[in-house]
């Protein structure tokens, strides 16, 4: 029988996963998990956006040039840490802290005047308006990393590396011309040596040059994912391959509605846009089907949360609105 649990505050001093957002790296359909998109609006006078190198398109790493601007698609992951590649890499940064293992800085971009900036989706810290600002996390490479690639083959990350196995693309942002006021948020207090790492995957003053990486083994040889080149992790930012992966179905102040397509223990969180977890419920032993698990809202205000649902070894993810 469920049981109804108190609300679960969690110290500050705790280490709770931060999200993140990976460039949407041609995801099947299913694997990603809370997709959304930005687009910047770049100098529509004498405009020479776009991309400068790659064999491929970079719309296969998530970034699209169209209608006088760029956008950039990605895919929310909920990570406690990054791990190190073989090569330096950036991930956006959904909340006000990084996962452990990163560096946290920010780029604004002084957008064309009077331009149609815009987002869909969950953009967390991330400023879409008449600007925009973007957060990122990096990650210094080590060349002894046993990984080839940290994460799922679906995951673009903003890296300068390509090889047997990845591609690179390097995509040029001509922000405004006129009284360009570009910048850097926390860049100048990170280490010397970090921001010399950066710079290598992104850079600019008047505009901007991005490095963006892909996985491409899967596209050259068809690799099972139990071949070599096949990334350590082969798992999706938030949500689980189907057929057996749970669902979040609705969240209220009582209930939150999942649904499993197996049997097992089952755990749910309740995120905040900071990224803090603000309860955990665990239920023990539920079979398949549609299950309203109890918890209690407390104090916890109205607004716009993350539900997380893990069950063995899968894990699911929504954006609902708590009322």
């Amino acid at each position: 029988m469920n049981k109804i649990y108190p609300l679960v505050l969690l110290a500050a001093s705790m280490s709770f996963a931060k999200l993140v957002g990976f460039l949407n790296a041609e995801a099947p359909s299913g694997w990603c998990g809370n997709p959304f998109s930005i687009f910047i609006d770049t100098e529509n006078s004498n405009d020479r956006s776009g991309p400068r190198y790659g064999e491929f398109t970079p719309s296969k790493a998530g970034v699209t040039f169209r209608n006088g601007g760029v956008e950039f698609k990605f895919c929310t992951g909920d990570r406690e840490s990054l791990p190190q590649a073989r090569f330096d890499y950036a991930v956006l940064s959904l909340d006000n802290e990084c996962p452990a293992g990163s560096y946290r800085y920010g780029h604004h971009h002084d957008t064309q005047d009077g331009g149609h900036n815009s987002s869909t989706g969950y953009v967390g810290v991330n400023e879409v308006g008449s600007n925009v600002t973007l957060y990122f996390c990096y990650v210094p490479k080590n060349v002894n990393a046993e990984a080839r690639w940290p994460f799922h083959w679906s995951n673009g990350l903003f890296a300068k590396f390509d090889g047997s196995y990845a591609s690179r693309y390097e995509l040029y942002i001509d922000d405004e011309d006129s009284n360009n006021r570009n910048s850097w948020p926390g860049l100048a207090s990170l280490p010397q040596n970090i921001r010399n790492g950066i710079a290598t995957i992104m850079s600019g003053s008047g505009n901007t040059t991005y490095h963006v990486t892909h996985w491409t083994s899967h596209i050259f040889y068809g690799l099972s994912k139990s071949a070599v080149d096949v990334p350590a992790s082969s798992e999706s930012p938030l949500v689980a391959a189907v057929p057996f992966a749970p669902a979040v179905k609705g969240l209220n102040r009582s209930l939150v509605s999942v649904e499993l397509k197996s049997a097992g223990d089952v755990k749910v969180s309740v995120v905040g846009v900071n990224g803090a977890v603000l309860a955990n419920v665990t239920e023990k032993n539920l079979q398949p089907g549609v299950h309203q698990v109890k918890w209690n809202s407390g104090m916890i205000p109205g607004g716009r949360y993350v539900v997380k649902i893990e069950q063995n070894g899968m894990v699911d993810a929504k954006n609902v609105i708590l009322k």
